[in-house]
């Protein structure tokens, strides 16, 4: 479970108390972030999208950061990001402006959560909206988006 602890910090607790609370951990970005996920697999890494086009690999286990990716200054707002339920993959949206700025025009990237790397950045045609939302289906094939304008795609 994830939660608010303060302006730029993430907490992660337990409900269940025969999760050892050695996982609980309160981690601070120094930023405003804007999306989290965890990588389905192994409920090991939390993903966090940041405000200032970060996105970080928490482990949990270790207590820190595993890796500290960053979007173009294009698009330096993460929206969203979605770990596969399947693949060691990700997607992240990004936006052209900051959340308080109208979000401008939104950026769909797929990494490589083995190297961490940009597999591709998916095309959106011309002046696409800021997309707020992403969701796998169950088997990673679909990615469903939402957007600014009010479309599903």
């Amino acid at each position: 479970m994830v939660g608010d602890a303060v302006y730029g910090g993430d907490a992660i607790w337990t409900y269940d108390s025969t999760t050892p609370a050695s996982r609980n951990a309160t981690i601070y970005c120094g930023v405003e972030i804007m999306s989290l996920d965890w990588e389905c697999k192994s409920d090991r890494l939390l993903l966090i999208g940041t405000a200032d086009g970060g996105i970080k690999a928490w482990n949990v286990d270790a207590k820190g950061v595993v890796c500290d990716l960053s979007t173009t200054e294009a698009f330096p707002s993460v929206l969203d990001l979605k770990c596969s339920p399947i693949e060691p993959i990700f997607v992240s949206t990004a936006a052209s402006k900051g959340y308080n700025d109208n979000l401008g025009f939104a950026s769909l990237t797929v990494w490589n959560m083995k190297t961490w790397k940009a597999v591709t950045v998916l095309p959106l045609g011309k002046d696409p909206p800021a997309i707020t939302s992403l969701c796998f289906n169950h088997n990673g094939k679909i990615l469903a988006t939402s957007a600014t304008d009010g479309m599903i795609c």
